[in-house]
């Protein structure tokens, strides 16, 4: 019976010491939670303090945020505003016309070139033409016999194989001449030339010359590289985690790199369709809208896309505060001539020209500007400081 009472006793004090305990630890909880919520105070500005901050106040309204995406890459020309200028037959340069930097338009002449093969072509084409005189009227003469069959056949056939070779050899030796720039029936008429022009095959600028007068040109080297200005465009890279971004008809700002504060506008007109070597992107093509002055093929170039408009709920730059991991809108409420701002935790999304996005928000009237200072008064009061 006493050792049942002793147990008794042992058990109540030790229920009542886990008592004191549980409430020790509540009110230890309770203290932390009330020090979190007094953690952020209110700011007071009198009505003197307020007007000479110049703080504003309003609704949180929305801002249209524009979507970008920056690539680099440079500037390029169509395959058809290039040309590399060479010879129809190997021939020596007589004289070279231009210089480099000069303006040519289509047809120009560039250069003259001479070669004993020049007057190699002529001549036999003269002597196809002459000779297809007599063997025509052979050839007439041999088909009358055949048809009344009085000639041998192996003579028709064999006069209607010259025949036909004349005839071939006058249309491939004329065509060579009209390539080259000399007209058939001048020579026919005994205008030899023993020198043949080369011109240019588009309108643009000559930006180099390989060759000097007196040089051997073969057929597989340029004599001269020319080039139109007129239609470049911007070719540049996007990484593949932005080309879903990207889409024909968008605005581009192009920035050559070589000319600090020129800014050039375009819009979007082709996207590739394969990545470009290991780079992991894809080529975007944009035309170039404006004053092309000073702009040169190959020239490396910034671009900023401007992907999509959206309309969100924002707030200035000025009007919010970050401190301790969390981001800050202040309430105001204005009485007795004096100003309370109220701390109200928001979520951030893009911040853009001065802008800032809000995913959570607060539909009352709060401060538009001064944040910074309007934080930086809560941490006075906090520790005490007049």
């Amino acid at each position: 019976m006493k050792m049942n009472k002793y147990y008794y006793i042992l058990a109540l004090a030790v229920t009542l010491l886990t008592a004191c305990g549980n409430k020790d630890k509540v009110s230890t909880e309770g203290e932390k939670a009330e020090a979190q919520t007094s953690e952020m105070l209110d700011v007071t500005l009198t009505q003197s303090q307020f007007d000479q901050l110049k703080i504003k106040t309003g609704k949180i309204g929305e801002h249209t945020f524009t979507g970008k995406v920056v690539a680099n890459g440079k500037i390029a020309s169509s395959p058809q505003s290039e040309a590399a200028v060479t010879a129809y037959i190997g021939a020596n340069i007589k004289r070279i016309l231009v210089h480099e930097g000069q303006d040519v338009h289509r047809g120009q002449v560039l250069a003259y070139l001479s070669h004993p093969d020049i007057l190699d072509l002529q001549s036999r084409y003269l002597s196809a033409y002459h000779q297809l005189s007599y063997v025509s009227q052979e050839y007439a003469r041999q088909k009358k016999l055949l048809t009344n069959k009085v000639g041998s056949g192996r003579d028709f056939q064999k006069t209607e194989s010259d025949y036909r070779v004349l005839q071939a050899e006058i249309r491939t030796t004329a065509a060579q001449m009209q390539m080259l720039g000399i007209s058939p029936a001048a020579v026919r008429q005994g205008k030899t030339m023993t020198m043949i022009p080369v011109v240019s095959p588009i309108n643009g600028t000559v930006e180099k010359i390989f060759m000097e007068t007196g040089q051997y040109a073969d057929p597989q080297q340029p004599i001269m590289h020319i080039a139109n200005t007129e239609n470049l465009f911007a070719d540049m890279l996007v990484y593949e985690k932005d080309i879903h971004l990207v889409k024909a008809g968008q605005n581009i700002i192009l920035e050559p790199s070589s000319m600090a504060g020129r800014k050039l506008q375009g819009k979007v007109f082709s996207i590739g369709k394969t990545f470009a070597d290991d780079a992991k992107a894809i080529h975007v093509r944009a035309n170039i809208e404006g004053d092309w002055k000073g702009l040169i093929s190959g020239m490396y170039l910034r671009g900023t896309i401007t992907t999509e408009d959206d309309k969100r709920v924002a707030i200035s730059r000025e009007g919010i505060i970050d401190e301790n991991g969390k981001s800050y809108v202040f309430e105001v409420q204005h009485k007795n001539n004096k100003w309370v701002f109220h701390p109200v935790e928001v979520t951030k999304g893009r911040d853009e020209d001065g802008m800032v996005q809000l995913l959570t928000s607060t539909t009352k009237e709060v401060a538009l500007n001064q944040a910074y200072y309007l934080i930086s008064e809560m941490k006075k009061a906090e520790i005490g400081e007049d």
